[in-house]
């Protein structure tokens, strides 16, 4: 690593340097990658179920507020929220 993570600097191995490709055009390293995705979607599919219920909790929890643009009438501004 070209970093200096520790003073006075120490050379750290990478053994996931190669995968570094900050343009996104490494086809070897693009492959690697979506061969990932696809062994880690099998391997927790069976946690399909849990996922969408935990997801539906969150959303369940999240309070959306929205507001309208502040409008002046006379000397107030005034806008509207929701709950």
């Amino acid at each position: 690593s070209t970093e200096p993570l520790l003073d006075p600097p120490v050379s750290i191995p990478d053994p996931y340097g190669w995968m570094r490709d900050d343009k996104r055009e490494n086809k070897e390293v693009l492959k690697h990658l979506e061969l990932e995705n696809e062994y880690t979607k099998s391997v927790t599919a069976h946690l399909k179920p849990l996922q969408e219920e935990l997801y539906g909790e969150f959303l369940g929890s999240i309070v959306e507020t929205d507001y309208t643009v502040p409008r002046p009438r006379e000397e107030f501004w005034y806008y509207t929220r929701t709950f």
